[in-house]
C-alpha cells in the first residue's frame, strides 16, 4: 500500500483528489496522511468527502476514514465499474472539482456512464469552469476532435485577475472566524438529520416537521454564503502571498 503525505507543497485537496484518481486508474490501494494540511481547516470538507465517497462507489472500494474533518484516509479500490452515477455534492463545494475526480476513469472504462451531481454545488472561475477544466484536460488534437461535440458558453466570460492584495483588517477577522462559524452551522445541521432520521417524530405534529425542513433550508444557505466567503478570502491571501518578491 502507497503511503502519501497530504501535505506535501502547499498542502491542499488537489493531493487527495490525484491519488484517488490514480488509485482507481491502477488499482491501488492507498493511505493518506495529513490531509489537506496547509488549509487554514485541515481534513475532509464535504467537497472532498463527496469525491471519495464518488470514487469508492464506482469501484466497490474499501474506505477508511471517510468522514467530516478527517485527516487520513485509507482506499482500497476494485475494478471500476461504468454505469449510471447520481451523486449529491451539497449546498457547496466544487461540482468540477469531483468530476475530477471519477470521470478520466469512467472515460477510460469498458462502457458507457452517466453521472448526475445533485445540490447546489458551486462551478466557479478561481477553481476552474467547464471550459477552464476542458482547456487543462484535454490535448489539441483531442479538443480539435471534440469541437464538433461541445458546445462553449459565450457568454460565460472570464473575469480579469484581480490585482493581489493584502487582506484588510476587516477581512482577516472575518476570515479567522469563518471556520468557527461552519463548524457551528454544520453540526446544527447534523443534530437536525439525526433527529429527522427518528421515526417517532413522524408521528408528532407536522409543524415539528415542518420547522426542521425550513430551519435546514436556512442553513444550507447560510452554509454556502460562509464557504463562498472563506474561499473568497482565502483566494485573495494566498494570491498576494504567491506574488513574486523583489529581491
Amino acid at each position: 500500500m502507497v503511503t502519501i503525505d497530504g501535505s506535501y507543497h502547499e498542502g491542499g485537496g488537489q493531493i487527495l483528489r490525484t491519488a484517488l484518481t490514480l488509485s482507481l486508474a491502477t488499482r491501488t490501494p492507498f493511505r493518506i496522511e495529513r490531509i489537506r494540511a496547509g488549509r487554514r481547516r485541515p481534513g475532509l470538507l464535504r467537497q472532498h468527502l463527496t469525491a471519495v465517497l464518488a470514487a469508492a462507489r464506482i469501484a466497490n472500494a474499501e474506505v477508511r476514514g471517510a468522514e467530516i474533518n478527517s485527516t487520513e484516509l485509507t482506499f482500497a479500490p476494485q475494478e471500476v465499474v461504468p454505469g449510471d452515477y447520481r451523486f449529491s455534492v451539497g449546498s457547496a463545494g466544487s461540482t468540477m472539482l469531483v468530476l475530477q475526480t471519477v470521470l478520466p476513469v469512467l472515460m477510460l472504462a469498458a462502457g458507457a456512464s452517466t453521472l448526475a451531481l445533485e445540490g447546489e454545488g458551486t462551478v466557479n472561475e478561481y477553481v476552474g469552469g467547464y471550459d477552464d477544466w476542458l482547456r487543462q484536460s484535454l490535448t489539441r488534437a483531442e479538443r480539435q476532435a471534440s469541437t464538433a461535440m461541445v458546445e462553449t458558453k459565450k457568454a460565460a466570460l472570464v473575469p480579469q485577475k484581480e490585482k493581489p492584495r493584502k487582506l484588510t483588517f476587516k477581512e482577516q477577522k472575518e476570515l479567522e472566524v469563518l471556520p468557527k462559524r461552519i463548524e457551528e452551522l454544520e453540526a446544527e445541521q447534523q443534530r437536525i438529520q439525526a433527529a429527522m432520521a427518528d421515526p417517532a417524530l413522524y408521528r408528532e405534529s407536522g409543524e415539528k416537521v415542518s420547522g426542521y425542513k425550513a430551519r435546514m433550508e436556512v442553513l444550507d444557505r447560510e452554509l454556502d454564503g460562509a464557504y463562498k466567503r472563506w474561499e473568497e478570502l482565502e483566494a485573495i491571501r494566498e494570491r498576494h502571498n504567491n506574488q513574486p518578491r523583489l529581491s
